[in-house]
């Protein structure tokens, strides 16, 4: 739902204009590739008061070194060797990538379906930890 909100105000507020099929794949692509955030905030969530200044720090983090911000090639050498193994970076190169009709990499899913893996593993080993 909000996926399609997204296109229909860049359309009419940004004048956004992208073919039919590219909303659709774009969409499908950033829906599935939402799965590791979706277990890092329960991750997030089972840190109690602390969940808020933890996220927070988790966004920015991820989001000025995964290059969300800017452009990794502005990003020293070092930084952009970091951007490329983060999430953020390879869940947003997954439109990109889309947007600049070139080929989806594999390295993009195989690094989010490593990361949902590893968030889905610590969730386990903390709730089955809580339990005991």
């Amino acid at each position: 739902m909000f996926t399609v909100l997204m296109f229909v105000v860049g359309f009419w507020y940004n004048g956004v204009s992208i073919d039919f099929y590219k909303m659709i794949e774009i969409g499908i692509l950033l829906n599935i590739g939402s799965i590791p955030f979706l277990l890092l905030a329960l991750l997030v969530g089972e840190m109690g008061s602390l969940a808020q200044p933890f996220g927070t720090i988790i966004y920015l983090f991820l989001s000025f070194l995964g290059g969300l911000w800017m452009p990794i090639e502005a990003m020293p050498d070092t930084m952009q060797q970091i951007a490329k193994i983060l999430p953020s970076y390879n869940y947003a190169n997954l439109g990109w990538t889309v947007l600049a009709d070139e080929k989806l990499e594999v390295v993009n899913f195989l690094f989010l379906i490593g990361y949902a893996a590893l968030f889905l593993l610590i969730y386990i080993l903390l709730t089955n930890r809580r339990k005991e």
